[in-house]
């Protein structure tokens, strides 16, 4: 195998790995048979976020894209549903469903029936997930406002930011080899902002107070 195939088999393994993030939050779901203190944006924003990717995948025909945003389509979606049955709140766990679901109806209907163009397209949905991605790897970010007022980063999740690390390192890389700037700016985004929370987890480390109150 060469580096693009050595680089997609570890774009794979680690992203696909890093969707079971929401294994734990959907056990808790199934187990109390209630979404009570899990909040459910993080799983429909995913499955916006990997429908809209796959689609930018399907349409550059690559391979490694195409593989882990089909799982992880699919695995967002049973988050979604499993969350939509349990919910306390169904009215308005069900309308933020339909509302994603409206989104991409009419980014599907203005793509096809007003852009048309297959370049312009992909374009188009190439600026898109770029926009969500950087968000979705930016907004961590606020959260160190209150890790500099408490002086402790209990509240940064020290694994899951360094697979962010790891992913965006690993997608830098696959994205520079491709030369997709759809797939190389984002990771440029994750790398920074996990890095920068990486700093603050050494400069204000968890406080054993904090653990406790929690």
């Amino acid at each position: 195998m060469g580096l693009v195939e050595y680089l997609s088999l570890f774009c794979i393994v680690v992203t696909v790995a890093s969707f079971s993030a929401g294994i734990p939050p959907c056990r808790q779901i199934l187990q109390n048979r209630s979404t009570r203190d899990i909040p459910f944006m993080p799983f429909i924003n995913g499955a916006i976020i990997n429908i809209s990717i796959l689609w930018y995948g399907y349409l550059k025909e690559d391979f490694t894209v195409i593989v882990v945003n089909t799982i992880g389509s699919i695995i967002h979606v049973a988050y979604v549903l499993i969350y939509n049955v349990y919910s306390h709140q169904k009215t308005n766990t069900l309308k933020k469903t339909l509302l994603g679901t409206a989104i991409l109806s009419i980014l599907y209907i203005y793509l096809q029936m007003i852009v048309v163009e297959r370049a312009a397209i992909v374009q188009r949905l190439g600026m898109l997930t770029l926009v969500l991605l950087m968000h979705g790897n930016l907004s961590p970010l606020f959260s160190l406002i209150d890790v500099v007022k408490t002086k402790s980063s209990h509240g940064v999740a020290l694994p899951f930011t360094i697979a962010m690390l790891v992913t965006s390192i690993l997608w830098l890389l696959y994205g520079f080899v491709v030369n997709d700037v759809y797939i190389l700016i984002p990771s440029i985004s994750g790398m920074v902002s996990s890095m920068i929370q990486i700093v603050f987890v050494v400069i204000y480390p968890p406080k054993k107070s904090a653990e406790k109150t929690e």
